[in-house]
């Protein structure tokens, strides 16, 4: 177990810090590359898609540091280690999201009122389309690592890569729109801003509710009640079933009935067994707490 739990370390390391550099040198080029088209044509949509990208640059900041910080060992004070840093990263990069998008969509709003009209040029055009194909290259790419390393904060990068190539595809449709509604430019700059929050909202959820602990599903509960009952041969009818996720590594604890006729060493090797068999499925660290049957009947 401990061989695997290295391994699943050295992998985290490793993928994290992979994306979080590629990404930044990524972002900063493309960021560049659009906020130059912005301040040539005028465009706050297109402005604010900059700075989108340029905070895909932070994300990734955030990411090497909660990396650097999620892999250091256990320690007294934190015996089951560092790895919610992952969380903690993933709710930064959301309330970061969630600042963008307040600022998009105050801008926005100043431009509908003074009626400005925006003429997109080819530079305009180019930074969009290689936006659209960077992003999502880096969306899947982030994903991928994510799969790797099972990292929360690479999964929350990923969804802001994707957000930023989406975004480019509705700027991109305000290109074609723009000769014909004048005030497309500021209505698509609000679009944005509340896409990104809502970006924002479902990767800072997930994470708080990881952090606060988040009840495993029913199809999960169920085939755990399943594995526990086979594995002691009677329905020991297991409850009170709760998961502690640390990132690098979760407890799961429960508890169950038994004829109080056992003697200690059955009730031993029956919790050892129930132990031993939802780990080769789920890889929890299993504590299994027993009660008398009689205060079931």
């Amino acid at each position: 177990m401990h061989i695997k739990n290295t391994e699943s370390k050295n992998l985290h390391k490793k993928y994290g810090y992979l994306e979080g550099i590629v990404s930044i040198i990524g972002n900063t080029l493309l960021f560049l590359l659009k906020l130059s088209a912005g301040l040539l044509t005028g465009s706050i949509a297109l402005m604010a898609d900059a700075w989108h990208t340029l905070s895909d640059s932070a994300s990734s900041l955030v990411v090497l540091v909660s990396v650097k910080l999620s892999n250091k060992p256990p320690d007294k004070e934190h015996p089951y280690g560092h790895g919610r840093y992952d969380l903690i990263a993933a709710i930064i990069i959301g309330v970061l999201l969630f600042v963008i998008a307040f600022d998009f969509g105050k801008e926005s709003i100043i431009r509908l009122l003074d009626n400005k009209h925006v003429e997109y040029t080819l530079i305009a055009w180019i930074a969009v389309i290689v936006s659209i194909i960077f992003k999502e290259g880096m969306a899947q790419f982030a994903m991928f690592t994510y799969r790797k390393s099972n990292n929360e904060s690479l999964k929350a990068d990923a969804w802001h890569h994707r957000s930023d190539a989406l975004s480019s595809v509705l700027l991109l449709i305000g290109f074609f729109l723009n000769d014909y509604i004048w005030w497309i430019d500021g209505a698509m700059g609000i679009a944005l801003s509340v896409f990104i929050a809502f970006i924002a909202y479902k990767i800072m959820k997930e994470a708080i509710l990881k952090i606060l602990g988040k009840q495993p599903s029913d199809e999960t509960l169920n085939k755990i009640k399943n594995i526990t009952n086979e594995a002691v041969g009677f329905d020991v009818n297991p409850h009170k079933i709760r998961l502690h996720d640390y990132v690098h590594k979760a407890e799961l604890t429960m508890h169950i009935y038994l004829p109080k006729t056992l003697q200690l060493k059955d009730i031993h090797d029956i919790t050892l067994r129930i132990e031993d068999s939802i780990k080769q499925i789920y890889k929890y660290n299993v504590i299994v707490h027993t009660e008398p049957l009689d205060k079931l009947e």
